[in-house]
């Protein structure tokens, strides 16, 4: 008879060949771990943090498994400790086993909120019908994205598509949509200065003070941005080359940035990458994102990218993205779901107003 329990890192080979037997990769023990031994959201409760639940078969062996990510979100100036659900998998056999890891996951104390930030359409019924909702931010069902370089464009959606001879066709075809694109407008020579914006390769303290600001300035829900945290999420990516870093400055300091994370797609060869995060704080304006955006996008380019995306953020900022990023896509399901734990946050969250939920937000998406 198939049990439930709490995961422990000691867990890790049992999980890995768990992983191994579905065709997915693990990592490494530290990599894994990480998630939990290095996350500064779990300062202070790393003994009674649960991180995540496991079912076992006979023999216990593992055949089902959803981890619990530990998060810290700000709002309006209150910080607010949060769980994300990830990685969440059940073999068939066992499936009807799935919705009480769900449970033990929205049942869980001392949270705030409880988020399922990248959720399938399966994943999404189960928790919607276990007292989740979609978040209220627009549009997080549809990417925005533009393409940097058309003929490989094309050859990818030829093979992801299983078209003939996706090698020419697809190239002519990626070559005549960016003629069209050129014809609509959608492919622009930005005529922004890019005076003050510059890429860096890691994060120094100038991310903590302007964490500061952006704390006291927005009146949104925002994931903990200080420098800890800009490392614990993008430290790895940075290390591999997979991340890049675009600023601009003025004379009071850091005025905003924009994070690039490299996700390729391996079965199609395209180079694609992800805006992941877009912060700004007063008296930064829309020109001078803008600006950042565009020299971002530039950057993206010139390192070999075929297509940029973006997922998420609030209305102001889709808009001004979607000035760079003029296409878009539509996910078959809506992938983030949350749960409310603390009374006061259940009345304020409907508000779609106080969400600038991104890619950063999605434990799996990153």
């Amino acid at each position: 008879m198939p049990s439930v329990r709490e995961l422990h890192l000691e867990d890790y080979e049992a999980i890995r060949e768990f992983w191994c037997r579905n065709g997915r990769s693990v990592g490494t023990k530290a990599q894994w771990a990480k998630q939990w031994v290095e996350n500064p959201a779990i300062a202070g409760k790393e003994d009674r943090w649960p991180k995540g639940w496991l079912i076992e078969a006979d023999r216990q062996e593992v055949v089902g498994y959803l981890a619990n990510i530990p998060a810290t979100y700000w709002l309006k100036e209150k910080g607010l400790s949060a769980a994300a659900a990830s990685s969440w998998l059940v073999e068939v056999p066992y499936r009807g086993h799935s919705v009480t890891l769900a449970s033990r996951f929205l049942h869980q104390p001392e949270v705030d909120l409880l988020l399922n930030p990248y959720a399938t359409e399966v994943s999404g019924r189960i928790f919607t019908a276990l007292g989740t909702q979609p978040f209220p931010q627009r549009n997080m069902d549809q990417p925005v994205f533009t393409v940097l370089n058309y003929r490989h464009f094309g050859q990818a959606v030829f093979r992801n598509k299983g078209l003939p001879a996706a090698r020419l066709l697809g190239a002519l075809a990626g070559q005549l949509l960016g003629l069209a694109d050129t014809f609509a407008g959608k492919r622009k020579n930005n005529p922004n200065e890019h005076l003050g914006t510059r890429t860096m390769a890691s994060f120094d303290k100038r991310f903590d003070e302007f964490w500061i600001r952006l704390k006291m300035e927005s009146q949104m829900l925002l994931l903990a941005r200080s420098r800890e945290y800009l490392d614990f999420y993008f430290g790895d990516f940075l290390a591999r080359g997979q991340c890049w870093i675009c600023v601009h400055e003025n004379d009071s300091g850091l005025a905003a940035y924009a994070i690039f994370v490299r996700k390729d797609n391996a079965e199609t060869g395209m180079k694609r990458c992800w805006l992941a995060d877009l912060q700004y704080v007063a008296p930064c304006g829309k020109g001078e994102v803008s600006a950042l955006l565009d020299y971002g996008l530039r950057e993206c380019k010139m390192r070999g990218m075929h297509v940029v995306e973006s997922l998420g953020f609030c209305e102001a900022k889709r808009s001004l993205i979607a000035e760079h990023l003029p296409r878009k896509r539509k996910f078959a399901a809506w992938p983030f779901h949350y749960r409310a734990c603390a009374p006061k946050l259940v009345g304020e969250l409907v508000n779609p107003d106080l969400w600038d939920a991104c890619l950063m937000d999605s434990v799996d998406g990153l």
